[in-house]
């Protein structure tokens, strides 16, 4: 029983290391860096901290939205992972796992080399996230 047990822990983390692993591997292949105005913010969950950000980009050629679309052709260990959703207007938005929250006319800096979601409000850090926690699996 002892040995049963310790297998499925050992397996159990074993799989928890390959899907980080690859995560890591879907961040790094998103190849996204820009900034955005915060157009709305708000917790989903305030008591487990976190939310989702709407934002407008300064400029919608900074990145390939459709690159997650193929990543996801690419993945082993999860269905399909998402990080930006993007609608009809131009904005986009994703998901945070801060409790530090940006608010209208903020703004954000994303930057999946570095795997940051970086919030600022005048010119100021106020909070920050990490890309591969904001990763919704679809």
């Amino acid at each position: 029983m002892t040995l049963t047990f310790f297998l499925v822990v050992k397996w159990s983390k074993g799989k928890e290391r390959a899907q980080n692993a690859e995560k890591k591997w879907y961040v790094d292949k998103l190849e996204y860096d820009f900034s955005a105005s915060v157009d709305t913010g708000f917790m989903l969950k305030q008591h487990y901290g976190f939310g989702r950000v709407y934002c407008t980009p300064s400029s919608i050629k900074e990145f390939n939205y459709y690159k997650e679309d193929s990543l996801g052709d690419h993945l082993s260990k999860h269905d399909r992972l998402r990080f930006i959703w993007k609608n009809e207007q131009g904005q986009v938005n994703f998901m945070v796992t801060s409790g530090a929250f940006a608010s209208i006319a903020d703004s954000v800096k994303v930057n999946s080399r570095h795997d940051k979601i970086v919030f600022y409000k005048n010119g100021k850090e106020i909070g920050e996230s990490k890309i591969s926690s904001s990763l919704e699996r679809r």
